[in-house]
């Protein structure tokens, strides 16, 4: 304890020499600053100008093919250029990279790997395309080309190539009545290829099931001043399905322009001209349930009772300019990403059709 008391007591002087210390250091080193101060003068570093940098993301055109198997914006949702992340809807888009790598015969086959789509609902019938969209039958009435209806008349349809679309969009639930009349399910609107400000070119041939035969083209250019552009698909099919006697043949031609006279501005015509024979549905009578089986067999009938042949040339235009704004939503955070130019769609539509059946 003694020793404990003698410490402390000889603790307290050193306390005091610290704070004599302290007074020192900090007079040393103004005058340390003032010797800096004195010295000579610091001299200014050379600068730099660096370029301008101009930073743009227009996104992808919701007209073109998409990324690979993503698309980021629409105009099915909401009839104006809209990112899918702004629609609080349901849409899904099947790209140009999918159809290519996928191949589908018919439109049905290419929404086939479609959420909420259910296809080839009746078995093989080439007169129209046939599937359910969230449970409602819609293949008859709910097709859509760029955005103007083609729906199924007395059980006979206008096919649509999968070669000529650019890509699928399916818009679903009971907002389908933002194109009219539609059932709950929602609608399919298909975009046609439209010509691009580059030169390019492709063909294809190929020999398939039932001795079925097929080619196709698809160029497309543009003028020096990149004003106008044009664009050429083609295809040719002969060949025949798992029928018997059956025909599974068609001719597609589809031109189309697109003038563009300043960068606001453009005018997008359309040209369709198809012609198919195609084979529907053969319905027969079943031995023992339709008839009695001890007669027999029933007789072999040709196909050719119920051949179609259906000749279709529409023609669309689009008018396209981006002179207005509209405000935009706010986001998901609350905060409002303010007004943006976006381009407002008139559609011209001129569509001349004319279809001949042989039953």
């Amino acid at each position: 304890m003694h020793m404990m008391a003698r410490s402390i007591h000889q603790s307290e002087p050193a306390s005091r020499g610290f704070s004599g210390t302290a007074r020192l250091s900090a007079w040393l080193l103004s005058g340390t600053m003032l010797a800096v101060s004195g010295a000579s003068p610091i001299w200014a570093q050379e600068v730099t100008e660096l370029g301008e940098i101009t930073v743009t993301n227009e996104g992808q055109d919701p007209f073109g093919p998409g990324d690979g198997y993503v698309a980021d914006a629409t105009t099915t949702g909401s009839k104006t250029v809209t990112p899918i992340r702004e629609i609080p809807l349901s849409v899904s888009v099947v790209t140009r990279q999918q159809i290519d790598d996928r191949q589908p015969a018919q439109l049905e086959d290419a929404l086939s790997y479609t959420p909420g789509v259910t296809t080839s609902i009746w078995g093989v019938d080439d007169r129209f395309d046939q599937f359910l969209l969230r449970g409602f039958d819609v293949g008859t009435a709910g097709i859509f080309r760029d955005g103007l209806s083609q729906k199924v008349i007395d059980f006979s349809g206008f096919k649509i190539e999968p070669y000529a679309v650019e890509r699928v969009e399916v818009l679903k639930g009971p907002v389908g009545v933002l194109y009219g009349e539609n059932d709950a399910g929602g609608l399919v609107n298909v975009i046609t290829k439209r010509p691009v400000f580059d030169t390019f070119y492709e063909g294809f041939a190929s020999y398939g099931s039932f001795n079925t035969f097929e080619g196709g083209f698809d160029v497309g250019t543009a003028n020096e001043d990149q004003t106008v552009a044009v664009r050429l698909t083609g295809l040719a099919r002969d060949g025949a399905t798992e029928i018997d006697s059956s025909e599974n043949d068609r001719l597609l031609l589809a031109p189309a322009l697109t003038w563009q006279p300043t960068s606001d501005t453009s005018l997008t015509v359309l040209t369709n001209i198809q012609v198919d024979k195609l084979t529907p549905n053969n319905f027969l009578p079943v031995a023992g349930k339709n008839y009695p089986a001890s007669v027999g067999s029933f007789p072999r009938v040709s196909s050719t009772v119920s051949r179609t042949t259906t000749t279709s040339m529409p023609i669309t235009a689009d008018w396209d300019t981006s002179s207005s704004t509209v405000s935009t939503l706010p986001s998901r955070s609350g905060r409002t990403s303010g007004s943006r130019p976006r381009k407002p769609t008139i559609t011209i539509c001129i569509t001349t059709a004319w279809r001949t059946t042989r039953r």
